[in-house]
């Protein structure tokens, strides 16, 4: 998620970055907003940040300077104004290149910290990635819900559970999800990245947009952790959207059946349960290396 300083283009960009890195946390950030002065008019913030999980009213203000220069202590003094002047908890200077040592002199013993764009992302990074992984997390339960309710394999629900997929064309389906759900489980709960550096970039064993993705020569690379938070979050919530269509779809089905139909197609599914019951039962029974031969003699 790291951005290189050399990568923001000017004033603008700098402003609409450390806000993108505020929302990324469930911040709640705007660039630009106007706030008052306790009476002593207005003025507008580059960057005002509210969190809307505190117990009592936090505001950050934050000042962007994209100047090949250091800021002057000038730069702190009416800062320190106007954080008086809003009703401020905390406020940032983010410089491009630095500072003089007479701001940094002004901002002792202040709530204004003064940092550069890069020490402001080390300085949130870790919580950042937790924040990430958090937005993961709904998604990683509903995943794993619908995997042990249709895929697992020594789960015997799971033949009742898919007694609607009876057709040709929803069972392919069926396999198809089968895949796409294990391969973003594998994604959401592997080692890497480790932390907000990555490293980078992320390389994972599939596509998590594509489960038909052929993987047999190259690795699936994703340029940066924020990507892969990205295509990661998008591709979960449209694969449990499709899913819950799918199975929707499915239900719409089978409730067209007659009686009879829906009968047999219960039927069969009890069928399939008494026939796979002792393979479960017997991986239960036998070591793991006694079973992995048995399943070689069907090779």
């Amino acid at each position: 998620m790291f951005i290189p300083i050399n990568q923001v283009t000017d004033w603008r960009d700098l402003q609409n970055k450390v806000c993108q890195l505020f929302n990324e946390m469930a911040y709640e950030a705007e660039t630009a907003k106007t706030v008052d002065l306790a009476g002593r008019g207005s003025k507008e913030i580059d960057v005002y940040v509210k969190d809307p999980l505190a117990s009592h009213n936090q505001i950050y203000l934050i000042e962007c300077k994209h100047w090949e220069s250091n800021v002057p202590q000038e730069v702190v003094h009416g800062f320190k104004f106007v954080m008086e002047s809003a009703g401020a908890n905390t406020g940032f200077i983010v410089s491009k290149n630095g500072f003089q040592s007479g701001a940094r002199e002004a901002a002792r013993f202040t709530n204004i910290q003064l940092v550069t764009f890069e020490e402001l992302q080390h300085l949130y990074g870790n919580e950042w990635f937790r924040k990430q992984k958090a937005k993961l997390a709904p998604c990683l339960d509903k995943l794993k819900a619908i995997h042990a309710m249709h895929f697992e394999q020594f789960n015997p629900a799971t033949i009742h559970n898919n007694m609607k997929f009876n057709t040709k064309e929803s069972y392919a389906r069926l396999c198809y999800f089968q895949l796409w759900i294990s391969n973003l489980i594998l994604d959401i709960c592997g080692r890497f990245p480790e932390n907000y550096l990555g490293p980078e970039p992320v390389q994972l064993a599939n596509n998590p947009s594509d489960p038909l993705w052929n993987s047999s020569e190259n690795w699936f690379e994703i340029p940066s952790v924020r990507e892969y938070f990205s295509l990661l979050h998008s591709a979960a919530q449209r694969c449990i959207a499709e899913f819950d269509e799918f199975a929707a779809d499915a239900n719409k089905c089978f409730e067209l059946l007659t009686d009879q139909e829906q009968e047999e197609w219960f039927s069969r599914s009890l069928i399939l349960l008494r026939e796979e019951l002792p393979v479960r039962v017997l991986k239960e029974k036998i070591t793991s290396d006694k079973y992995q031969q048995l399943l070689d003699l069907l090779a």
